[in-house]
């Protein structure tokens, strides 16, 4: 097969994965040893035919993997094959100190080496000491090139700029507002920072973008969206996670990752409402939302909004989405609360997710329903 992993399949539909992910290879199988397998007519049934092909078949050893494994031999083997394909021999990663930014710095560190990993923490004074202290922990135990570039001094010189343009044949006065400013903070580090150094370097940047975000538009475009290449983007937050604790606990067998990227709270860290020192952070609630989000990307069929209301009516929206059981009770008092937050995020997915998705880096397929050539869709 094209991505490895072929089968045998037997009577009954059952099936046995014999043959390595991503690798050539030459897999031959020893009927005897499968005997069981089968009822003596099918079993004489299926010698016959291998006779007649001439066929040789010798003893194989059955190879078989979980869900993260494959995930892991899929994004490790599909991206060293893009860097190979089109020449990169260097990146730059943003790293903020959380757990996106964290694994895609791993994974870079192992297709192309540590020393040609550029690790890049962009503060302001918003970011805690916490995820910086944790963004410099993960460069040295990765052993990359790491550096810190305040954002503080250009972003207020942004704001004052901005504030104080005088208009021709118009009278406007700009107050840039907390969400405005949130987007100023994103676009100094991507399309300032990052690509700046790209340039400096000969490195593209490497987009940190999760699933999750990427379907609501939880991204600020030409900001957090900057890159040649998002490898994370088909992976939803829960598997963000699942990959980083196997890379600590099988791939390294230690604390790469530090603990710490693992405990804070998710954020942006992009205003006071997003302090991680007090468990404020994004206003995504990871154990929910990934699985109603999988829902209108993933579902078979696709969930609307209108199905997800029907289905919390009747008491068995968590047993479709597949979360945690009574989860949306427990954040949600009223169906009136559900229904906001439902609409919400659907307007988002529908709307100006869709507008930057249009806008976003090539998405490393990982699933039947990637953003891009899998899950199509235009404007």
């Amino acid at each position: 097969g094209f991505d490895g992993e072929s089968r045998v399949y037997f009577p009954k539909n059952d099936s046995s994965s014999w043959a390595k992910p991503f690798e050539e290879k030459s897999c031959y199988l020893n009927l005897k040893d499968l005997q069981n397998k089968f009822t003596h007519k099918n079993k004489k049934k299926l010698l016959n035919s291998i006779e007649n092909e001439n066929l040789s078949l010798t003893p194989n050893q059955n190879f078989s993997l979980n869900k993260i494994e494959k995930i892991f031999y899929a994004i490790e083997n599909i991206t060293r094959f893009c860097c190979e394909e089109w020449g990169i021999k260097r990146v730059v990663v943003g790293v903020s100190g959380g757990i996106d930014s964290a694994l895609t710095a791993v994974l870079w560190s192992r297709i192309l080496g540590s020393q040609n990993v550029y690790l890049v923490n962009m503060p302001s004074h918003f970011n805690s000491q916490l995820t910086k202290g944790a963004a410099e922990k993960l460069a040295k135990n990765l052993n990359c090139p790491y550096s810190i570039c305040s954002i503080e001094e250009s972003i207020q010189g942004t704001k004052k700029q901005l504030e104080n343009l005088i208009w021709e044949n118009a009278e406007i006065k700009l107050t840039i507002n907390s969400f405005a400013y949130e987007n100023i903070q994103s676009r100094d580090r991507g399309s300032r920072v990052l690509a700046g150094l790209s340039s400096l370097l000969s490195a593209p940047i490497s987009c940190n973008g999760n699933k999750s975000e990427i379907t609501v538009g939880y991204c600020t475009l030409y900001g957090d969206t900057c890159g040649f290449l998002s490898p994370i983007g088909d992976l939803w937050k829960h598997e963000i996670y699942e990959l980083a604790h196997y890379y600590n606990d099988i791939v390294f067998q230690k604390e790469m990752i530090p603990n710490e990227i693992f405990q804070v709270t998710p954020s942006a860290e992009l205003s006071e409402n997003q302090d991680v020192t007090k468990n404020k952070g994004d206003p995504l609630i990871y154990p929910y939302h990934d699985f109603l989000f999988r829902s209108f990307v993933e579902g078979n069929p696709r969930l609307s909004w209108k199905e997800c209301e029907k289905y919390y009516d009747e008491n068995k929206l968590e047993k479709i989405i597949g979360c945690e059981k009574n989860l949306v009770k427990k954040l949600f008092l009223s169906k009136q609360d559900f229904m906001d937050d439902l609409f919400r995020w659907w307007n988002a997915y529908q709307k100006e997710g869709a507008f930057k998705r249009m806008q976003m880096p090539p998405i490393l397929t990982l699933s039947p329903k990637a953003f891009g050539f899998d899950h199509r869709e235009s404007l």
